[in-house]
């Protein structure tokens, strides 16, 4: 799960650092606040910055969406609130595709886990 993690915040950063990142929500997407920041590098940072119309907007933490996304028991809010945009450049098409394995490996890997601790999977004694 820690790989898993770690794989996960490391392609989010990437992704928010070159402005691949936007807010998770149609009517923020169209609001006059966002579509003035569209010029900037990074319009989510900006967006959400200080002063900025989207300040009181959830603040995106690389560590937390990449845990909200691979722990499926867990629900912080940051993959509610923010999403990978596919075309605004690599980092982000390359986060929005790798998401729906890295949930799927964060399904089996707490699946297993689960299994383990509850003891249903056990060494043949035989």
């Amino acid at each position: 799960m820690i790989v898993l993690w770690t794989i996960s915040t490391l392609l989010a950063h990437l992704a928010w650092i070159n402005g691949d990142f936007a807010p998770n929500s149609d009517v923020m997407l169209v609001s006059d606040g966002w579509l003035a920041q569209l010029e900037t590098p990074n319009p989510a940072e900006a967006w959400s910055s200080k002063g900025a119309a989207g300040q009181d907007w959830e603040s995106f933490n690389r560590y937390a969406w990449g845990l909200d996304l691979v722990v499926p028991i867990l629900d912080i809010g940051q993959t509610d609130a923010w999403q990978p945009s596919r075309d605004r450049g690599p980092d982000g098409y390359r986060l929005w595709w790798a998401r729906w394995l890295l949930q799927g490996m964060g399904w089996l890997v707490s699946a297993l886990g689960v299994a383990a601790i509850t003891g249903i999977m056990q060494k043949d004694r035989d």
